[in-house]
């Protein structure tokens, strides 16, 4: 007892009268982020870290020492440490290990070496590509991306430095996706599945009994080709599709489009709905040159209804997408102006251009339609291999 009248207060309890009590944790000192430029590297705060020259940093570490780790306004770099720290030189020396009470909302930071969390409902994604971590880390291993568990098609991400643009597509929109490893420079192949989502229940106006998708077709090539595209003028080809269900026409002008077309696959045979939901298309190769994709199959019957995609580069950050589904709404080819899904031929001339059939758009304005939206007829997936 400190201070008793018993025994000197150094000599402890046991070599005196003492209390018994609950031992008391050993007091750490507190470790403080500075709030102003560091000087001196003092071993007592920083341990052995030292200050490197500057220049001599290997990795570029998280947000290059601004933002809420380091006062803003210095000019300072950044280098990581084999066992994970970091150590900033240019102006002085610092590690900072305080974990920042940050619950980053979507789009910000997070992850990184302080384990930077996300907001409640959302989740740290890495940042493929990045110049901080290989891309299959994970955004709790090095900088990532808070964002939604499924990643919204229009989505920005902001990584702090760049901005990441989710890939656009035409015809339909990006419903899932996944980015791999693999550098867009490296040549891949992907296993393509259609599937079917025009359905009675879905598109019950007019649904015709004998509903069926004609044999899907898909293309890489790049920009000097256009298969289809809302506003364009349809092909012969894609004319032939529309109507008939054909993809003779088409397929002479992939091959005929020499350097600008890499591979092209075509579905196996016609796909009726009331009996298979999904068709697998032979492997698809994919290469930097051609990097574009493009796929169509006819809404049969119809007088000249497609439903597919355009213009869609599966790369994000220079790196291939690993998996990702494309959900399609159907178009017109503006060849042929019938209006029931039954309906005689009708000839346009001239034709007009592609449109999506909308309830702006539908014959009768109830085609397609269910609660006032018209629902994708189909999706298109497609997986690394």
């Amino acid at each position: 007892v400190a201070g008793g009248p018993d025994c000197d207060a150094s000599a402890g309890g046991d070599a005196c009268i003492g209390v018994c009590a609950s031992p008391e944790p050993p007091v750490e000192d507190e470790f403080v982020c500075p709030t102003e430029q560091v000087t001196e590297c003092d071993p007592d705060v920083w341990g052995d870290n030292s200050c490197p020259p500057p220049g001599t940093e290997e990795l570029l570490c998280l947000n290059d020492c601004q933002g809420p780790f380091v006062p803003s306004g210095f000019a300072v770099t950044c280098g990581c440490s084999p066992d994970g720290t970091v150590i900033c030189s240019g102006v002085g020396c610092a590690v900072f290990q305080c974990p920042p009470e940050l619950e980053q909302q979507e789009g910000d930071q997070c992850g990184g070496f302080q384990a930077i969390g996300c907001a409640e409902g959302l989740v740290c994604t890495d940042v493929a590509g990045g110049p901080d971590c290989v891309a299959s880390a994970g955004g709790d291993a090095c900088i990532g991306v808070c964002a939604n568990p499924v990643l919204d098609a229009e989505l920005s991400l902001d990584t702090g430095a760049e901005s990441i643009a989710i890939p656009s597509v035409g015809g339909g929109a990006l419903t899932d996706f996944s980015v791999s490893s693999t550098l867009v420079s490296s040549s891949v192949e992907y296993a393509v599945v259609f599937r079917n989502q025009w359905s009675s229940a879905r598109h019950p106006v007019d649904y015709p009994g004998d509903a069926h998708w004609s044999p899907p077709v898909v293309a890489a090539h790049n920009a000097d080709y256009e298969m289809w595209s809302g506003g364009g003028m349809a092909s012969p080809g894609v004319q032939e599709v529309a109507e008939t269900g054909g993809t003779g026409t088409i397929t002479a002008e992939l091959d005929d489009a020499g350097d600008s077309v890499g591979a092209f696959v075509v579905g196996g045979g016609v796909i009726f709905n009331s009996v298979t939901q999904f068709i697998e298309l032979p492997v698809l190769t994919v290469d930097e040159d051609k990097n574009i994709l493009s796929g169509i199959s006819m809404v049969a019957p119809s007088p000249d209804w497609i439903a597919g995609f355009n213009g869609f580069v599966p790369v994000v950050d220079g790196m291939w997408l690993e998996s990702f589904t494309i959900e399609s709404q159907p178009y017109d080819a503006g060849t042929d102006g019938g209006e029931t899904f039954a309906a005689g031929n009708v000839p346009l001339d001239p034709a007009t251009e592609m449109f999506e059939l909308t309830p702006d758009t539908t014959p009768g304005g109830d085609i397609f339609v269910l609660d006032g939206e018209i629902l994708p007829v189909a999706s298109w997936e497609f997986k690394l291999i």
